[in-house]
This record gives C-alpha cells, structure tokens and sequence, in this order.
C-alpha cells in the first residue's frame, strides 16, 4: 500500500460507516407506524364516553407500548393481518352505550 492510499484509509473507513447508518436510517424511517393516524382513527371509531381501563398498542409485532394486561387484539385500519404489518390494539374499558366488549 501507498502511503497516500494508508494516508486515506480512514476516510474510506468513514465513508463505509456513514453509508451503513443511511441504510439503518432508512429502514426505521420504512418501517415506522403511523400512530397518530390510528389513534385518530381509533377514536373516531368509540363513541365519546367511553373509558379504558387497560390500553395496549402493538405495531409490527415487535414494538409494543402496555399500560396494563392485553386481552383481545384488534387489528387497527390499515394493518395487514396477512404479513403482520400494521398494529393491533387491546382495550379494556367502560361505556354507558353499546360498544363491543367496551361494556362493564
């Protein structure tokens, strides 16, 4: 080896690292939920006076977010029951209306 090519070795080794973390920037950016659209579509979804007592949110089945227990999981708009995309969410809770499950 060169001595001007030894000379440049680290920047070559930069180079390779900065390029790795833009994949792994790039691949949470693609694999990120968009939660604030399903919490709103969640809560248009409830009527208003509905009150949980146990909340659990889960995306892609790795990321999860737990306030209590899960029970039963249902899909959110927009997840794929088919490739596990999307999330799933577990509620517990009461309602003075009929609500599936939501009833004390």
């Amino acid at each position: 080896m060169t001595a001007e090519a030894q000379a440049l070795s680290p920047y070559v080794q930069v180079a390779g690292v900065s390029t790795e973390k833009v994949h792994e920037v790039t691949s949470l950016a693609e694999s990120r939920f968009n939660w604030p659209s399903a919490m709103q579509q969640l809560a248009l979804a409830l009527p208003g006076d509905v009150t949980f007592t146990s909340f659990t949110a889960t995306a892609n089945s790795s990321a999860q977010a737990t306030s209590t227990a899960p029970t039963t999981t249902t899909p959110a708009a927009g997840a794929d029951a088919s490739t596990g995309s999307g999330a799933g969410f577990s509620l517990i809770g009461c309602a003075s209306t009929s609500v599936r499950s939501l009833k004390c």
